[in-house]
């Protein structure tokens, strides 16, 4: 599943900028959005792209980790004040950062499904911060989901919807739940 990585950042940019591309007979559909970050990822190891690949497939297992780690450690904050032990948080984060492995993505070279895998329990801990009480902190969450979603979805298109019918879930049982405090302007505009 994983093309060959170009030996410069500036075949990516080059890709990126061109309105035609010679695949085949030719076409004029725009680069796929992972070019962009891939390119700018490059850029800053020194134009060395395949240093990068090897690094996001590489560093995806820890990032996924500690993730998982950070999203678990606050979610069992939410069920019980004491939180999970750091057992659970342990084992949860290890299976969980591995599953890019043992699902074959990773050997396989799929970049696409080991980004998302790595970012996800980020976008999840990010979206926590929708039900803090502060606004503030409530636009911050805002911001770092739309960034972290973004970054996910340029390798993972799919994952838009996935976080469309999520939130329309979520959106709609907090209106049955308590419609007035949803409606609120100090609640939805964050």
């Amino acid at each position: 599943a994983l093309s060959p990585a170009p030996l410069q950042a500036s075949s990516w940019w080059g890709t990126y900028v061109e309105h035609w591309h010679a695949l085949l007979n030719g076409t004029d559909v725009p680069a796929p959005a992972y070019v962009l970050p891939l390119a700018v990822g490059a850029s800053l190891l020194g134009g060395n792209a395949p240093l990068l690949v090897s690094l996001i497939l590489v560093l995806s297992v820890p990032v996924g980790l500690w993730g998982a780690w950070r999203f678990l450690r606050v979610a069992g904050h939410l069920r019980s004040a004491e939180g999970a032990s750091r057992w659970v948080l342990a084992w949860g984060s290890v299976i969980y950062a591995l599953i890019p492995i043992t699902s074959g993505a990773w050997g396989e070279g799929r970049l696409g499904t080991v980004v998302a895998a790595a970012l996800l329990p980020w976008i999840a801990h990010a979206a926590l911060g929708f039900g803090d009480p502060e606004p503030d902190r409530r636009w911050r969450a805002g911001w770092r989901t739309g960034l972290l979603l973004s970054l996910a979805s340029a390798f993972t298109p799919a994952l838009w919807l996935a976080v469309l019918v999520i939130a329309v879930v979520v959106v709609s049982l907090a209106l049955l739940i308590s419609p007035g405090v949803v409606r609120q302007r100090s609640v939805i505009g964050p």
